[in-house]
Formats: structure tokens, C-alpha cells, sequence
């Protein structure tokens, strides 16, 4: 029978990620300036977690509807296994998320939770819908387990890496896989065992508390705020500058708050890749335009890639050395003579199958050929 779960429903609109910024007042709430960090407003903040002995139960508690059907858990209060052999499966435990009116002192916290056995944390963070900025600060971070304090961070730890900031500031107090992390953690005497971090009982009615101090408000809790809206903007990216998006790394070729465009400069190794036509960076669309040279180069892994509507250019060596990529999708019609680069396919799967837009048929085949295609490749 699954056990009964307290759960505090908590609904908010989820942020987008932010990254540089200068502040702007606002005197009206358009709709643009809703997306943006409201220095006279009110956010929420909430305890995520993660297991790691057998069924990995977690909570993961992201402002962010996509990151949370990915785990398959919700913000909503639940605990439940990840393991496919108790999936689904809910544990019993009281949130207890906060509002955050202004600068202040707050604590999230899990209440008589029974982890079902398990004694190790992989995972341990506050999860917040504030839009990701450099003005709100968040220090003097520490967590209890059952009553003992475990670490003290000066400067919250904060999360850098999507689609885990999609929905907000996310701050990590343990997390097995942020090495930097880890290694501030073993210097406070809290070394990590295989996965995780011994520090459960594994028994129930066991209690964990994240205290945390919020700065950056132009008010403070308990104060009124402002009636004029006061919001941090978001920074265009800058030429040149990078950014990692589910695994793919993409360059700012151009930067423009409407017409920005990037490059596919490196990937990480995967049997599949779709190249969006677009992607958003610091709320902005840009257009994915460009597919550097080496972009993919001898990725043994690779066996098909989609390439998007907006791609106008394919560098030298782009797929060069890719010997079991066997399929590309190409939705681009925009390719022509000379926008294709030396070797972009060679060494590719002999028997490789390219697909193509209507009526480019004739004009990619010759595109391909000069890159290096084999002769056996099959261009339709």
C-alpha cells in the first residue's frame, strides 16, 4: 500500500533562465517585463532531494515543468522511487517551501520523512522561481539533518547547467556530480561514498532543513515593497560567448535581441542529435545557423543527426571521421554552392542514408559529393 503523502501544493509560473543583467525601472507590468526579476516582488523557494542506495527516491522540486516530467517527479510535495523496481512508488514527508518577500533569512524544509531504508544522498537543493541573475544573492547557506548541522556554505553553490535552471535560480548544498561541489564539500570534512553522502537513517520521521539568506531586494521581509516595479533586465550575449544546451555547445556568431544568431561549435558524444533552429539564451531567440568546422569530427557514437530548418553553413570535418553515422535528416534549404566544407563527410558510413528538403535533391548530391560522401551513400 502506498503510504499517505502530506503534500503542499504549490503553483507559480516558471522563469526563464537569465544570465548577465543592468536594472531597469518599470512602471507598468507589460508583458516582457513579467519574465524579468522583480526586485519589489515576491518568489518561492523549495527543498529537492535525491537518494541513492537502491530506489533513489527524489524530489526534485524544480520551477520547471519540463525538468520535472523528465525525473518524473513533480514540486507539488511528493517523494517517490526513480528505480524501475518500486517506480513510482511515494514516501512519506511534509514539505515545507517559503515565500521569499524580500532580503531575509529563510528556511525549506522535509518533515518526518520516511526514506524507506535508504541512508544516502546524491542530491540536496533549494529550488527557487527566480529568474537566473547577478543582483539576488544568496549566503550564509546551511543545512541540518535530524537536528545536526552538516555544512555552511558563505556563497550559495549555484547551479549552472540545463534545463535544471530553466525554472529559476537553483542553489546545490550536495550534489554527486558537480565536482567543484564536491570538492568544497570534502574540504569541510564530508567526503562522498560511491554515489552519495551517508547521512540518513534510513529509519523514519527523519528531518532535513535548508537555511539560507536572500540579498539583492530593494526591500526587506516584513517591509512593504514598492508599488513601482523594479526589474533586472537580461544581458544580450555578447560575440563569441558560449553556452551548452542538452549537450550541444553553440557560439554567438551574432548578437542582436531579435536577430541573434549561433553556431554548433562541439557536442557531447551521443548515439543521436537534433540541431534545433533555434534556441533560447538569456530569454532571447537565436537562430542556429552554422555548424562549425570539427563540429562532430571522429564521434564514433554518432549513428544520426537532424539538421535543422535555419542551418546555412556546414564547416570543413563537420561529420569527418563518423564512421557509424548511417542517417541525416536535413530540413535546411538554404544550403548552396560553398556553403558546405571540405571533408565535412568523409570517412562518414559507407551505406550512409541522407534525406533531403523537396526538390534539392540534385543540388545537396552535389554538395555532399565535394564534402566527401561515399559513393554507396544514398541521397533522397
Amino acid at each position: 500500500m502506498r503510504k499517505k503523502i502530506v503534500k503542499k501544493i504549490i503553483g507559480f509560473g516558471a522563469a526563464l533562465a537569465l544570465l548577465g543583467c543592468s536594472v531597469l525601472l518599470v512602471g507598468s507590468r507589460d508583458s516582457e517585463a513579467a519574465k524579468y526579476v522583480d526586485l519589489n516582488g515576491k518568489y518561492h523557494a523549495a527543498l529537492g532531494l535525491q537518494t541513492c542506495n537502491k530506489v533513489w527516491i527524489n524530489r526534485f522540486a524544480y520551477y520547471d515543468k519540463e525538468a520535472n516530467q523528465y525525473y518524473g517527479t513533480d514540486k507539488a510535495g511528493c517523494m517517490i522511487a526513480a528505480d524501475p523496481s518500486a517506480s513510482g512508488k511515494e514516501y512519506a514527508g511534509t514539505f515545507k517551501d517559503v515565500e521569499i518577500a524580500g532580503n531575509g533569512t529563510y528556511t525549506v524544509a522535509l518533515e518526518d520523512a520516511d526514506f524507506g531504508g535508504e541512508t544516502a544522498l546524491s542530491q540536496l537543493h533549494v529550488a527557487t522561481d527566480i529568474p537566473l541573475n547577478k543582483v539576488i544573492k544568496f549566503k550564509n547557506v546551511f543545512f541540518t539533518i535530524n537536528g545536526k548541522k552538516i555544512a555552511t556554505f558563505d556563497q550559495g553553490y549555484m547551479e549552472d547547467e540545463e534545463p535544471y535552471i530553466n525554472g529559476g535560480m537553483d542553489i546545490l548544498l550536495l550534489n554527486s556530480w558537480r565536482e567543484p561541489l564536491v570538492d568544497q564539500l570534502e574540504k569541510k570534512g564530508r567526503s562522498k561514498k560511491q554515489n552519495g553522502y551517508n547521512l540518513l537513517k534510513g529509519t523514519g520521521k527523519e528531518n532535513i532543513s535548508i537555511t539560507f539568506t536572500v540579498t539583492g531586494f530593494n526591500y526587506n521581509y516584513g517591509e512593504t515593497p514598492s508599488k513601482e516595479k523594479a526589474y533586472v533586465m537580461p544581458k544580450v550575449p555578447s560575440t563569441g560567448s558560449t553556452k551548452t544546451i542538452k549537450g550541444i555547445t553553440y557560439k554567438v556568431i551574432k548578437s542582436d535581441k531579435a536577430k541573434g544568431t549561433v553556431s554548433v561549435i562541439k557536442h557531447k558524444k551521443a548515439a543521436g542529435v537534433t540541431i534545433p533552429q533555434t534556441i533560447k539564451w538569456n530569454t532571447y531567440t537565436f537562430r542556429v545557423t552554422e555548424i562549425s568546422a570539427n563540429a562532430f569530427s571522429k564521434d564514433q557514437k554518432l549513428k544520426k543527426v537532424v539538421i535543422g530548418k535555419n542551418i546555412k553553413k556546414i564547416g570543413k570535418n563537420a561529420f569527418k571521421g563518423c564512421k557509424n553515422l548511417k542517417k541525416i535528416t536535413i530540413k535546411t534549404k538554404s544550403l548552396k554552392a560553398g556553403t558546405v566544407g571540405k571533408n565535412a563527410l568523409r570517412g562518414c558510413n559507407a551505406k550512409l542514408q541522407v534525406k533531403v528538403p523537396k526538390g534539392k535533391k540534385t543540388l545537396y548530391k552535389n554538395l555532399f559529393k565535394k564534402a566527401g560522401v561515399s559513393r554507396r551513400a544514398v541521397v533522397k
